[in-house]
């Protein structure tokens, strides 16, 4: 396997979106032309505003030329409320091939993820309770929090 993780730019934007719709259809079933459609707009408009902002991070793992996985974070500030005014960051989309999931790739991209939500000053991380993540998001060191998962412990 000649793998590689390349941190995602404008330039990526159509295979984001592809990926994303991939991963969307591989959980859901969903083939119906005009939700797909949607789906690939509204995930195209996600992409394209939230990177040129620097308000998203995203990488695509390949194995040569074919893409193995991606994910990605999107960093925002939590309203003040009760002391917890702090920048976020949430893993919104974390996608591996069946084939690639028992290998270090989901490690490795949740890795990359979270150090560069670090980077982008996040105080906390949190990801959506899935329950063919668990077992990754708690050897990462999350843990769970109502319906999500939460790493706090790098603030």
């Amino acid at each position: 396997m000649e793998i590689t993780y390349k941190r995602a730019s404008m330039k990526d934007i159509d295979v984001l979106v592809d990926t994303r719709l991939e991963a969307l259809n591989h959980a859901e079933k969903t083939e119906d032309p005009a939700v797909m459609m949607r789906r690939r707009r509204q995930a195209y408009s996600y992409f394209r505003r939230n990177l040129s902002e620097n308000q998203n991070v995203a990488y695509i793992v390949y194995n040569g030329s074919e893409i193995a996985a991606f994910g990605d974070a999107i960093f925002y500030h939590r309203r003040p409320l009760f002391n917890q005014n702090k920048e976020r960051a949430y893993i919104s989309n974390l996608y591996t091939k069946t084939e690639y999931q028992n290998t270090e790739i989901p490690f490795r991209l949740l890795e990359l993820l979270v150090l560069a939500s670090l980077e982008n000053g996040a105080e906390e991380i949190t990801a959506d309770e899935e329950i063919a993540a668990d077992p990754l998001y708690r050897k990462y060191g999350f843990t769970k929090r109502d319906s999500e998962w939460s790493l706090v412990e790098y603030a």
